[in-house]
């Protein structure tokens, strides 16, 4: 039987939950199951991955905040195209692919069945930071707008 959530690490005093997307050869890929923060998505003019300051804020503030020293023994640093991440944001793909009826989403829906609060991506290259998701719908990018975050990395679980 394969675990399906799990706890690691905490943020703003409590536990986070990770929900698991899928197996590969070197490690488990999984998503916060629920934000981690409301914020802009990118500070800086460059709309890039590998400038980006939440690409910043994951790798950096919250990777060494949120893990102790056994816990990020067990994320995996990988290469991303451009990148090289412990934590990162998923790409478009993976959320269509990976996140069918996500707890989530299930969680930021309004009245009329819109989103209340999208979730950044990531392109597939990693040149750019781009559109939000939330209850299967997609917003488009924009630079002031504010982004729920939902990181996500590789980890060793065996």
């Amino acid at each position: 039987m394969s675990i399906k959530e799990f706890i690691l690490g905490k943020w703003d005093g409590k536990p986070i939950e990770w929900s698991v997307l899928k197996e590969e050869s070197f490690g488990t890929l999984v998503i916060s199951k629920d934000r981690i923060a409301l914020m802009e998505l990118n500070n800086s003019s460059s709309n890039n991955w590998g400038s980006c300051s939440l690409r910043e804020l994951l790798n950096g503030y919250f990777f060494n905040q949120a893990f102790s020293d056994d816990e990020k023994k067990k994320i995996v640093n990988v290469k991303l195209d451009n990148t090289k991440d412990d934590i990162f944001i998923l790409t478009k793909d993976e959320v269509e692919n990976l996140l069918k009826d996500d707890y989530y989403d299930k969680l930021h829906r309004n009245s009329s069945g819109k989103c209340n609060s999208c979730c950044c991506t990531r392109t597939k290259d990693g040149t750019k930071v781009r559109t939000g998701y939330a209850s299967g719908c997609w917003c488009s990018y924009s630079p002031n707008c504010i982004y729920s975050v939902r990181p996500a990395m590789y980890i060793k679980i065996k």
